[in-house]
């Protein structure tokens, strides 16, 4: 996906927007839900991913209006 949107616009790359937030972690369960906010060009959203044993479990997109 990341190649593909790259190929549409050179010269765009993607850029943190801030540090990522910790919305929940739990040692007793090995688990991290985080938001990392990010840019690419004009384009800018946020993921949250879940994370279990080290290993993404869930991962959603949420894009920002213009």
């Amino acid at each position: 996906m990341v190649a593909k949107l790259q190929e549409m616009t050179p010269g765009d790359v993607f850029s943190e927007l801030s540090e990522v937030d910790v919305l929940k972690r739990s040692d007793d369960e090995d688990l991290w839900v985080t938001r990392p906010k990010w840019g690419f060009g004009k384009v800018t959203g946020e993921d949250i991913v879940t994370i279990v044993g080290g290993r993404v479990k869930t991962l959603y997109t949420f894009l920002n209006k213009q």
